[in-house]
């Protein structure tokens, strides 16, 4: 048992045995389970004063000794499956994918209960997030411009603890252990259900652009800007996540500013698309419309 190591030859080997293991496990509990049912009816039987469940115990491979036989062959099985069991989670490589594995269940059970609003805002933050050098918490946000350069802006849930109803770009958090790339890739295939890794795989879809282009930070938070360009709508369906968001639209570069955002997400937006001079635009805009009226 032992040359196992030897054996599997790779990580992904020792994680389908384990799989296997356990599985077996289980099997035996459901075993020993059925086991203990049929023993219980046997004990019935063998109480039974008016004699007529006594057919029962006829060639019944648990009565007398056979149950004892039956569960010592079990917690045999049981044993070897457990030493071994052991052993592999004993193995660094093996134990590094179940710590995170853990760490990912932990962070979708946190998840699921702030979305659920049966977790504070203040404790998910603590608990999820990951946090800079400086103590900022670290975020990561995507902005999505599609061929026409149009800008998608979803809209919060009304459910959300605060800025209910507010525009914002796809992102969030950065979970505990995870990098900045891939933060904003998991947020922004969770929000709207596009996935980068997709589009640049699928060489039908034309020219994608995927970059980090900026970061912003203050004294609590520390954000990541991504930009993912050149995207065609007709290559994907955007799918909300209705826990976060209730709506979505592809907003023209010159119309950003009519979208409230949250914090200083719009300021940022228009800096990093390069919209720096568009307030002296709308304000020009706006002057022609009303000589206009």
């Amino acid at each position: 048992m032992y040359k196992l190591i030897n054996f599997f030859r790779n990580n992904k080997n020792k994680l389908g045995r384990l799989q296997s293991l356990q599985d077996s496990l289980l099997q035996l509990q459901a075993e020993k389970e059925l086991l203990a049912d049929n023993y219980h009816l046997i004990i019935k039987a063998v109480n039974c004063d008016d004699f007529s469940c006594k057919p029962e115990l006829e060639n019944n491979p648990l009565a007398g000794s056979g149950y004892i036989e039956s569960l010592a062959d079990i917690k045999l099985k049981e044993r070897k499956l457990n030493k071994e069991i052991t052993f592999l989670k004993s193995l660094e490589s093996v134990s590094k994918v179940l710590n995170l594995e853990a760490k990912a269940k932990a962070i979708d059970l946190i998840k699921s209960l702030y979305k659920q609003g049966k977790l504070p805002l203040e404790v998910y933050n603590e608990t999820i997030s990951s946090k800079t050098d400086k103590g900022q918490t670290r975020y990561a946000d995507v902005m999505v411009l599609n061929t026409k350069g149009e800008l998608l802006l979803l809209k919060r849930s009304i459910w959300e603890d605060e800025h209910k109803g507010a525009w914002v770009i796809p992102g969030g958090h950065v979970d505990e252990g995870e990098d900045d790339t891939a933060a904003a890739e998991r947020e922004l295939y969770e929000e709207s259900g596009i996935s980068v890794e997709k589009l640049k795989s699928n060489d039908q879809l034309g020219t994608i652009s995927w970059n980090k282009v900026g970061v912003y930070e203050n004294d609590k938070a520390h954000i990541c800007y991504y930009l993912l360009s050149g995207v065609d709508t007709r290559d994907f369906e955007i799918l909300l996540d209705e826990a976060e968001t209730r709506d979505y639209l592809w907003v023209p570069k010159n119309e950003i500013k009519n979208y409230p955002m949250i914090f200083s997400m719009q300021h940022n937006v228009i800096a990093l698309l390069g919209l720096d001079d568009y307030p002296q635009e709308l304000l020009i805009q706006k002057s022609i419309e009303i000589i206009y009226k």
